[in-house]
């Protein structure tokens, strides 16, 4: 068994027993880890692979919207320069930020994402891996890790080899799921990030974040949560309640949010869901239990 990569510990518990692997939670700082975990190569080449992800396109308005609260975070802060965004994607958020009168630099793995970039948004991006990818001392004003940090075996590596690459007055904008969300304390191990993504090495709260960025280098300045969507909380709310009730047959709970069971719903009853959910998404937001974490932090100058 890992020790706890954050604190050292190796007072851990099984948080969640599957066939291949386990979640364990740190007793001492409460990280969860997968356990064992990958390789390099076995990460590398899982990501190399992904050429097709597709799917993410739909997540395009959630992408930019969450994209918009990121900017307008950082524009209290700093206004244009040079931006590097890790894990770049489909380039949705580098294109809202170069309309925003940045600098855009992109780095990704996937090739179906760079090409779909490239060729959509004329983005000039960079193909590769963070932990390979050369980076020239103070070169970014901004740097963003969304929905990365969670996927790098070594973090705290990674977050200090960024720290070198940012200016003395840079920003770090990282955007996490949040593991203590309303969805994951419903759904708790049929959270789908525990039960399905074998590729999220990491499960991140608030707390443990901030003391990984602190050993990466940094200081928090303001970390709050974000429910992008209504429809994947009422879905962690549908497990909860089928929880409750000790349904026999739980298989269908663990489907995902957009499988066909929605469209199958009545149309007003859809709606009305959907409406409840979003106000609902903003509150659980406020109260910090919302689906993603996003951190604002800069660097540590010592």
């Amino acid at each position: 068994m890992a020790d706890c990569a954050l604190c050292n510990s190796s007072n851990s518990i099984t948080y969640y027993q599957r066939r291949d692997y386990r979640i364990m939670k740190c007793n001492r700082c409460g990280l969860l880890y997968i356990d064992p975990q990958p390789t390099k190569e076995e990460l590398k080449k899982y990501y190399t692979e992904l050429a097709d992800h597709r799917y993410l396109l739909k997540y395009k308005h959630q992408t930019i919207q969450r994209g918009k609260k990121i900017l307008e975070m950082v524009g209290r802060l700093k206004r244009g320069g040079d931006l590097l965004d890790v894990g770049c994607g489909y380039g949705f958020f580098l294109n809202l930020a170069r309309e925003k009168g940045w600098r855009t630099h992109g780095l990704e793995l996937s090739p179906g994402a760079l090409k779909y970039a490239r060729e959509t948004y004329k983005l000039d991006l960079l193909e590769g891996d963070i932990a390979e990818a050369s980076l020239k001392p103070k070169q970014f004003d901004f740097i963003t890790l969304q929905h990365v940090l969670e996927h790098i075996s070594e973090p705290i590596l990674i977050l200090k080899k960024l720290a070198k690459a940012l200016k003395d007055d840079g920003i770090l904008v990282v955007v996490v799921p949040n593991a203590s969300s309303l969805m994951a304390r419903f759904a708790r191990t049929r959270w789908v990030c525990l039960s399905e993504a074998t590729h999220h090495l990491f499960h991140y709260t608030i707390k443990t974040l901030t003391l990984l960025l602190s050993l990466g280098g940094f200081e928090t300045v303001s970390s709050l949560t974000y429910q992008w969507e209504g429809r994947d909380l009422m879905w962690g709310m549908k497990v909860f309640l089928k929880r409750l009730i000790k349904a026999e047959d739980d298989r269908d709970i663990i489907e995902k949010p957009n499988q066909s069971n929605w469209q199958e719903e009545q149309q007003v009853i859809a709606r009305g869901k959907y409406m409840c959910a979003r106000p609902l998404g903003w509150l659980v937001a406020k109260f910090g239990l919302g689906a993603e974490i996003i951190t604002v932090a800069k660097k540590e100058l010592r």
